[in-house]
């Protein structure tokens, strides 16, 4: 009898199999499969963050380009327009008066004003270094043509709105070199979007 429920207690021993195979540190099929595709998902999603990112990036910076650019033909076309009416109120005063030229000369500082502060707003989005760097010699070249007329130079006493525009054909140059660098620059980096990600395919 007692041989008998030895035998029974050895035959209903629970399978050490199974638990064998637990302390190896292998997973079961579903939970690695599952695994699996959690780690799948989290790069799609990372794939997804980045790709919206480095659009968000390329935007950003093709618009500080064009935001320096407007600012310089303005700055241009404003000084050169205010340099015809003062020499044209010289010549003729009974036709251009003096209210409208100053009136004409506060719209002027009001654009400048914009567009210095737009330049400003716009470097810190231009991460390419010799972008940037030409973009900082664009806006030095604005300073220049605007020190001639809002008083930012205490070197220079006397407005001279010849002088200003003298100076704003370097700047002009300065922007163009901006501009024909920006070009190669955009042409080589395609403009990334978020269909390029694995989620969206």
């Amino acid at each position: 009898r007692t041989s008998s429920n030895r035998s029974t207690t050895v035959k209903n021993r629970p399978s050490t199999r199974r638990c064998r195979k637990h302390r190896s540190g292998r997973k079961p099929g579903a939970v690695q499969l599952a695994d699996t595709r959690h780690k799948e998902n989290l790069r799609q999603a990372q794939a997804s963050i980045d790709a919206a990112a480095a659009a968000d990036r390329y935007n950003r910076e093709y618009q500080a380009i064009e935001a320096i650019n407007l600012s310089v033909a303005t700055l241009l076309s404003d000084v050169a327009y205010y340099l015809m009416i003062e020499d044209s109120h010289k010549k003729f005063p009974e036709e251009i008066s003096l209210v409208f030229l100053h009136q004409s000369r506060k719209d002027l500082m009001v654009n400048t004003n914009k567009g210095s502060v737009s330049t400003l707003l716009a470097l810190p989005q231009i991460h390419d270094e010799e972008l940037q760097e030409l973009a900082v010699k664009v806006h030095e070249a604005m300073s220049a043509v605007r020190a001639e007329f809002d008083g930012s130079d205490p070197d220079i006493k006397e407005v001279s709105w010849q002088n200003a525009f003298e100076k704003s054909t370097p700047m002009n140059h300065a922007n163009r070199n901006l501009q024909a660098a920006a070009l190669g620059y955009f042409a080589k980096k395609e403009e990334p979007t978020q269909t390029d990600s694995p989620t969206a395919k």
